[in-house]
């Protein structure tokens, strides 16, 4: 297998999706056919009509979004390999695309993870208290955190900093009456822009705690084993390489009630000498936000070179 140590693979999250994704890799169906099988098997749906759809019912609804994303992000990075790509010195992932960063260095078999997966999104579509997620635009972190901070206080309910995706494109999120608030405070000290997202449920905030003990009882029927020792793997909530199990575990538990800190792990990424990066996934978010860290960033986008 070839090797290059300057190379990074990224795989997307949630809010990649799109209808029809799965549409420019119907040539590759047989490849892909056992992994979609085990999908449909686990969601009693048809995922690979999920992801090929140009008008999917379902698509949005996290438990079904998550597993159909991590199951195409997987199917193409295998495929990526199949083809004699270069195996990733770097690898990490944006929220639920942590899960296929982890398959990547070989912390966790596919099945495993995507069970898991499974888990992870049926358990979030569960939570009692309504939520919602929010992209503002032209703040810096310590301003949104104490915005954050003050509608919280006022409203005795949540809205915290959720995806620090750049310097100043940052993802709220908590109860939708006080991230309505935010998105109207935020605009008074100068958000470019405040928008709503079309997601189920808030992600990385502290209303996903509830989940995080049941979360952890399927995990630990899970077998993990440490990462591949020439592979470099990046976790959300503290931007760091981890090496442990107990580690691994500890901060995908800690992943769903807080931040996933991006722009951190692409500067963290390119200080320990990644400097040719590929978003392996359907669309180009990560792409586009890596362009909005730093233009000069060498970024590729599977989809691109696909066609």
């Amino acid at each position: 297998m070839k090797k290059n140590n300057n190379f990074g693979m990224i795989f997307p999250g949630q809010g990649s999706q799109f209808p029809g994704m799965g549409k420019p890799y119907e040539k590759d169906k047989a490849f892909f056919k056992a992994n979609f099988e085990l999908g449909s098997e686990l969601l009693g749906l048809d995922l690979w009509k999920l992801v090929t759809d140009e008008a999917p019912v379902n698509l949005n609804k996290t438990e079904y979004t998550q597993p159909a994303i991590f199951t195409l992000n997987a199917s193409l990075y295998q495929l990526w390999i199949e083809r004699g790509g270069a195996q990733p010195r770097y690898v990490a992932g944006h929220s639920l695309g942590e899960y296929n960063a982890l398959v990547a260095c070989g912390a966790i078999d596919f099945d495993a993870a995507l069970r898991l997966v499974v888990t992870r999104g049926k358990l979030m579509s569960e939570i009692k208290t309504k939520g919602a997620m929010a992209a503002v635009i032209g703040v810096d972190l310590d301003k949104l955190t104490n915005l954050c901070g003050l509608v919280a206080r006022e409203l005795n309910l949540t809205v915290d900093c959720a995806n620090i995706n750049t310097a100043d494109q940052i993802v709220i999120a908590g109860n939708i009456e006080a991230v309505e608030m935010a998105c109207i405070k935020a605009k008074s000290i100068g958000a470019k822009r405040a928008i709503k997202l079309d997601v189920s449920v808030p992600s990385h905030c502290s209303l996903m705690q509830p989940i995080a003990d049941n979360f952890k009882k399927a995990m630990n029927l899970v077998q993990f084993s440490k990462p591949d020792e020439t592979m470099i793997l990046i976790q959300n909530v503290d931007a760091m390489n981890s090496k442990s199990i107990d580690e691994i575990q500890d901060k995908l538990i800690s992943q769903l009630h807080m931040p996933v800190r991006w722009h951190q792990t692409m500067a963290n990424l390119i200080d320990m000498g990644c400097c040719e990066f590929m978003e392996c996934g359907a669309g180009k978010v990560l792409t586009n936000i890596a362009k909005r860290i730093n233009k000069e960033i060498k970024i590729d986008s599977y989809l691109l070179l696909t066609k």
